[in-house]
């Protein structure tokens, strides 16, 4: 997928996509459902190899993967939108956020939501309980954390805001700031898309696709036909 996607002109055309079993056989299937089983395939594979974080994923540099490489990732991701309306919204709302419309738009609240899918439960609860009226400097869970993320700073009731701030800043804008780069000219065109001409269709975007029971309920349909249909 990378190899192909390297070549800038690709966004031009539509490509036939064919999916090998492992028996080596071709599976069956035409048009957007191959197309959206390739770009699930291969953003899986990426996220698994090449990002960090819990729920909202962060690219992270690698020796292997240079401008070229990441280009040819935005070209996959502008392709799926573009072909099938398919975006992968395992990747961190801030740092695609950051994609589209540079750091200087993200507030301080908005990292730090972001910095919470991007941690374990575990570390989320901690954060929340930092920042909420259960604060204590002693909590040996959030020293840990902050020295997890090598913060050298004593936290207080009146700091500790401004620290977890400073964390997310660093984990969600500043490490991954080459791969924006690389990402953002290509990925911008994508704007020209609803969900992506402002910071408030990006956060409507990842809030719609929040899996909960009534959403997953209201995309199950059934129109059973025959009377035994009916009764099952």
């Amino acid at each position: 997928m990378i190899d192909i996607f390297r070549d800038p002109s690709i966004l031009q055309y539509e490509v036939d996509f064919t999916i090998i079993e492992p028996t080596g056989v071709e599976e069956e299937g035409q048009e957007s459902g191959v197309l959206i089983g390739v770009l699930r395939t291969f953003c899986y594979e990426c996220f698994s190899s090449l990002t960090v974080g819990a729920l909202g994923k962060v690219p992270s540099v690698r020796h292997g993967y240079q401008k070229g490489e990441w280009e040819a990732i935005g070209r996959i991701i502008v392709y799926g939108y573009s072909f099938a309306k398919y975006f992968p919204i395992a990747l961190s709302p801030a740092f695609v956020a950051n994609v589209f419309f540079g750091q200087e738009t993200s507030t301080p609240e908005f990292l730090i939501e972001s910095f919470e899918s991007y941690m374990s439960q575990d570390e989320s609860k901690v954060l929340e309980k930092a920042l909420g009226n259960d604060f204590d400097p002693k909590d040996e869970d959030l020293l840990d954390l902050l020295n997890y993320f090598k913060c050298y700073k004593s936290p207080t009731k009146t700091n500790i805001f401004n620290i977890v701030h400073e964390l997310t800043h660093q984990e969600l804008v500043q490490k991954p700031l080459y791969i924006v780069d690389c990402l953002a000219p290509i990925m911008n065109r994508m704007r020209v898309y609803t969900p992506f001409q402002t910071m408030g269709d990006v956060q409507k975007l990842y809030n719609e696709k929040k899996p909960t029971a009534k959403s997953v309920i209201n995309l199950l349909s059934t129109n059973p036909t025959p009377e035994a249909e009916q009764n099952s």
